[in-house]
């Protein structure tokens, strides 16, 4: 029981590790505005590729992705992830527009070539 209770100890600190390093390419890649999948999927998304690069440097990595590491990557789950990082975002620019006695808004809208309609709000 006491083994068991320690290797699963262990596994959860291992699976929190990877999910902290897989949060962390997601933002990276994301702050420079490059796709997450990229034109393939699977092996050649840009997050498994980095990934790889990562665990070039840390071995653990490499063998965590080859066991377990395509439900953490699944896109649903960079989905979820950008999706978090998002909300961040916009809460900590929120408090920032809070805290100020001033700030100004300027929205603007554009068609897009597939005739959708886009709109950019800057907050300052």
């Amino acid at each position: 029981g006491e083994q068991l209770n320690a290797r699963h100890a262990q596994e959860k600190l291992e699976a929190r590790k990877m999910l902290h390093l897989i949060s962390s390419s997601v933002r990276f890649l994301a702050r420079l505005g490059l796709a997450l999948r990229g034109d393939g999927s699977g092996d050649s998304s840009n997050i498994v590729q980095l990934l790889r690069l990562r665990g070039e440097d840390n071995p653990s990595v490499l063998q965590w992705l080859e066991k377990s590491a395509r439900k953490h990557t699944a896109p649903e789950n960079q989905n979820e992830m950008l999706e978090l990082m998002a909300h961040s975002v916009l809460r900590t620019i929120l408090a920032d527009a809070k805290e100020s006695p001033f700030f100004a808004l300027m929205v603007d809208e554009t068609t897009d070539c597939s005739n959708v309609e886009q709109m950019t709000v800057f907050i300052r």
